[in-house]
């Protein structure tokens, strides 16, 4: 068996591999949508349907990684706009996890530890996000470095 510190460095040149690492590490099984597009070097995700527990290996992953040239992390939810009230107490849509305050803040940090290893790392997509002042401030120091 591999030392942490050798599967680490080999994650850092692998999502995939690292991310399956992690996962089993928690005793999940890794997502489909989270490895679609991992051989091209994408990550593309729509964060909207990824359960809070799912969440961290893929941020474990994601700050250490080199590797990746395009990382796209989406969300569609719209929260309800001028419904009525009979409306919408009839029909309540939950609010992602994604969207909380702690696990944007989470997010940001984990690509701003990317944006600090990473040469590679050409695009990124946070679109639909509801980041905060703390949260851009995390992010601009991952863009400065």
């Amino acid at each position: 068996m591999m030392d942490t510190v050798q599967i680490r460095r080999r994650g850092a040149v692998d999502f995939k591999s690292y991310y399956e690492y992690a996962c089993a590490l928690q005793d999940m099984v890794p997502l489909p949508a989270v490895t679609a597009n991992l051989s091209q070097g994408l990550l593309d995700i729509n964060g909207d349907r990824i359960k809070l527990a799912d969440w961290t290996p893929i941020l474990n992953s994601l700050s250490i990684n080199k590797h990746l040239h395009y990382v796209a992390l989406r969300s569609y939810h719209q929260p309800g706009l001028g419904e009525s009230d009979r409306y919408r107490s009839s029909f309540k849509k939950r609010i992602p996890a994604f969207r909380s305050k702690d696990m944007t803040l989470r997010l940001c940090r984990a690509v701003r530890d990317c944006l600090s290893v990473s040469c590679t790392l050409k695009s990124l997509e946070l679109q639909g996000l509801p980041l905060r002042e703390r949260d851009l401030i995390v992010l601009t120091k991952g863009l400065s470095k």
